[in-house]
């Protein structure tokens, strides 16, 4: 067999093997899936109208991956959560200690984020959302590891965290259409790219 089979094989294993780790193949959440969640959260204070529209938002669910937007004001000032004095940046920076491990292992991850650069620049239909100091996209596999990541006990001390260091946010999830900076994507074009340059060197 040529050397560039192999090659096509050991690509083709690496990229099946990130695939099936990257893609949501569970499907949408079950009804019990759901309950579990709900009482996880109200075990956890969330009100009932914060559980009602948890519970649309997961019953709605359609399997596929989700972009959560953020909008964020981050305080210049000093900030008090948990009997800690810090400042709003070194808030913020607790709670990406604990979210960043918790994305990863679920193939979650930030996909943009940066400054805001001018006041918007278009608005229609809304006061008080013209000046923001940062904004973000975060990508979750599914629904289902949104909620997984949230529900969890362990999630509440960082939250405090976050909503400590913020001024305002505002948040919110899309599912994306159209994404050519999918891994995925770039990925199957990555390792076409490395196999066709391989030469058929016979064995």
């Amino acid at each position: 067999m040529q050397m560039v089979y192999w090659v096509w094989i050991g690509l083709a294993v690496i990229y099946g093997v990130f695939f099936l780790w990257y893609t949501n193949l569970a499907g949408p959440l079950k009804p019990d899936e759901i309950r579990a969640v709900l009482e996880k959260f109200a075990e956890g204070g969330a009100s009932p109208a914060r559980l009602a529209m948890i519970q649309r938002f997961m019953e709605e669910d359609d399997g596929r991956q989700i972009i959560m937007v953020n909008l964020l004001d981050v305080a210049d000032g000093e900030v008090t959560v948990r009997g800690e004095t810090l400042s709003g940046q070194a808030a913020m920076a607790r709670y990406m200690a604990h979210m960043m491990p918790a994305l990863l292992k679920r193939a979650c991850h930030p996909v943009l984020f940066g400054p805001i650069v001018s006041p918007a620049m278009d608005r229609v239909g809304i006061e008080g959302a013209d000046d923001w100091k940062a904004a973000g996209l975060v990508r979750y596999r599914s629904r289902r590891d949104l909620v997984a990541i949230a529900s969890d006990p362990a999630f509440k001390a960082p939250h405090d965290f976050k909503l400590a260091s913020l001024e305002r946010t505002l948040a919110f999830p899309f599912t994306p259409k159209i994404n050519l900076g999918d891994p995925r994507l770039i990925l199957a074009l990555l390792f076409l790219s490395i196999a066709g340059v391989i030469p058929r060197v016979p064995t």
